[in-house]
């Protein structure tokens, strides 16, 4: 490196003494060729590791010939022209490396940039894709990988509390979109499924095996392809692999399990982060042609959908699931293109052949929820009866009482308002625009919290 007419030099302390020595002995029997040895020292030999002076006598010493006051001026002149720093050899090691690390990155990119801009230039003008009155009445209805549940085209996100279901929920989808069977009563759009199970993967293929068995006559899923690998979406370089992937494959649906585990280090409270990982999502599912991506992520302490805001307003459908193993309910909290409310009623039963669990549709009231849950909603029931058993009050006063009062959380105690409703304990009216009034019903039912001793 050259810097302001001065050759810059990084040099170890080992390279420094094996130069010092092979310089200092070409001066044996040489006399005459201090003025060059000398300035050859000079340029090659870092001042830190050692003095003009220690070097001049170096050079009597092994010629006693040698004139030290021209030595000591030639050794000077060499580092005049040269500027030699000594430097740790592991420091030095490691910027070599950095520098080449920062050099493959910088042509990664550029050469991605250039495929995103030679696929730009392949994709049909903007203003190709504007439509008039004809276009707009002759486009045809919205289609769907699940009839009702997962459209095409679409960002979905599934949430719900931890250990709830949700892996079992999108693998049973998964299976039946790639399978081409249908899905506990719903038509499917078959078509090939990637699952990256990133949370969780080491129990997928018993999953798969056993949905196989239960739907699919044991047969093999061929459209299925599963990643038990956890890809980080902040990263350009797993984003545009991925990208690619779908653009050989076409996928019908990627399933992401979890959100957490593919946003690195994303924070997910902050909407820049959040929207960084979901411009990567919809990069990735627009390299297909009818992909739609099944984000599943987690519930907040409050049981609404956690993290930021930009995840709710950028999904297309937004999914939850509430309850345990023998009672969950799958609500449709936000569509696009269909009405929101309830999807269904499921429970998880034993697939003994495969030691794991695996996702069975009901009707309502005909799950079998536990003990406590039970319990859970005549104490729900009680806590309305106290507050407000003989004047009513709203839906949402009796939801954000169950919540101070901690007997569940808020989108849990919205499912118990909802079975009161249903089994009759409590009456529901309209209120205001957009309000719900309770009030007791004239004989109000309760949940039984043990039926065999129940009298």
């Amino acid at each position: 490196m050259n810097v302001n007419g001065r050759q810059y030099v990084e040099m170890s302390r080992e390279t420094a003494h094996a130069k010092l020595e092979a310089l200092s002995a070409s001066i044996a029997g040489a006399p005459s060729e201090t003025k060059r040895i000398g300035f050859a020292i000079g340029k090659a030999i870092p001042g830190r590791f050692a003095t003009v002076d220690a070097i001049a006598d170096m050079l009597v010493d092994l010629e006693p010939r040698v004139n030290r006051k021209k030595a000591v001026a030639a050794i000077k002149a060499g580092r005049e022209e040269s500027y030699t720093v000594l430097v740790d050899p592991d420091a030095l090691s490691k910027r070599y490396e950095r520098e080449e690390y920062t050099q493959k990155r910088r042509m990664q990119k550029d050469v991605e940039r250039e495929l995103r801009e030679e696929e730009a230039g392949d994709r049909p003008p903007l203003v190709d894709a504007v439509l008039d009155w004809a276009d707009l009445v002759a486009q045809p209805e919205p289609r769907w990988a699940v009839d009702g549940v997962i459209p095409e085209r679409a960002t979905v996100l599934v949430y719900g509390a931890s250990g709830v279901g949700k892996s079992f929920l999108v693998d049973s989808i998964a299976a039946a979109v790639a399978g081409g069977f249908p899905w506990l009563g719903r038509s499917v759009e078959g078509g090939g499924v990637l699952v990256i199970a990133a949370e969780g993967g080491a129990g997928v293929g018993k999953r798969f095996r056993a949905q196989s068995d239960a739907w699919n006559k044991g047969k093999p899923i061929d459209g299925l392809r599963v990643m038990t690998a956890a890809p980080n979406l902040t990263l350009d370089s797993d984003v545009a692999e991925l990208e690619a992937f779908n653009r050989v494959h076409d996928f019908a649906v990627i399933v992401y399990d979890t959100l957490n585990r593919i946003a690195g280090d994303a924070e997910e409270n902050s909407a820049t982060a959040m929207g960084g990982i979901l411009n990567a999502i919809e990069r990735i599912r627009r390299a297909g042609t009818r992909t739609t991506s099944v984000v599943v992520t987690h519930a907040g302490k409050s049981g609404d959908l956690r993290g930021s805001t930009a995840l709710w307003a950028a999904a297309d459908t937004v999914l939850e699931l509430t309850g345990e193993p023998g009672y969950l309910k799958l609500d449709a909290r936000k569509q696009k293109d269909a009405p929101d409310g309830v999807i269904g009623f499921y429970r998880l039963k034993v697939a003994s052949a495969h030691d794991t669990l695996i996702l069975e549709g009901v009707a309502p009231g005909q799950a079998e929820p536990s003990g406590v849950l039970d319990a859970r909603r005549e104490e729900a029931l009680a806590h309305f009866v106290r507050a407000f058993g003989t004047t009513g009050g709203t839906r949402a006063q009796l939801v954000d009482l169950l919540v101070d009062a901690g007997t569940a959380k808020k989108s849990t105690a919205q499912t118990y308002v909802g079975d009161l409703v249903a089994a009759g304990s409590l009456v529901a009216r309209p209120h205001g625009a957009r309000g719900t009034w309770l009030e007791l019903a004239p004989e109000r039912a309760t949940f039984a919290i043990n039926p065999d001793t129940e009298k």
